[in-house]
């Protein structure tokens, strides 16, 4: 066996964090973040939702309109956060209840290597990435060009996992069916 074999033999060493490869820590992690923060988002559009409010900012900062630096930015967000209708409010609280139940779906599912949460992944990154593009072609920002990049670092990763996974069952279901057919015929087990 020459160097070059036994360095392609050796088992790979990957860089792990909380006992995961390190890949799907950080998308794992990432994704319960936001599952969080959009549940986060939810409650907020729904407390919006059920008390009527329609000036999300008034809600935290009431009678803030002065010449202070804080009033100020106060004013500024007032002007630029929109004031949903109630009507509009339960429909935002409920598309990010959804949201954050699938943001929490893929990090479970691919914390613990499902084949289903890396699917939901890549679907999902997928979806948005012409969205994206678009947006990167009408508006362009590093902004937009850095997402576009990660998203598609992220989707290789997760296509790559996902292929893994597939021949590895391709693989058993091959060799199960060498060891029953020879079984079979034999009628001795290996």
């Amino acid at each position: 066996m020459t160097g070059s074999d036994r360095a392609s033999a050796a088992p790979r060493r990957s860089i792990s964090l909380f006992g995961r490869p390190l890949g799907v820590a950080i998308i794992a992690v990432e994704k319960g973040i936001s599952a969080v923060l959009s549940a986060g988002g939810a409650v907020l559009a729904l407390i919006l939702h059920n008390r009527r409010i329609t000036d999300p900012i008034g809600l935290f900062f009431p009678g803030e309109a002065g010449e202070a630096p804080r009033d100020i930015f106060v004013r500024w967000l007032q002007h630029h956060v929109p004031h949903p209708t109630p009507a509009l409010a339960l429909l935002i609280g409920i598309g990010l209840a959804f949201w954050a139940l699938l943001l929490l779906a893929e990090s479970i599912g691919v914390w613990f290597g499902l084949g289903w949460g890396e699917f939901l992944i890549i679907v999902e990154t997928a979806a948005f990435l012409p969205v994206e593009v678009w947006h990167l072609v009408r508006h362009p920002s590093a902004a937009a060009l850095v997402t576009i990049g990660v998203n598609l670092l992220i989707l290789g990763y997760v296509v790559g996992l996902y292929r893994r996974r597939l021949a590895e069952r391709a693989e058993r279901a091959a060799s199960a069916r060498r060891v029953s057919g020879h079984t079979a015929v034999t009628g001795e087990e290996d």
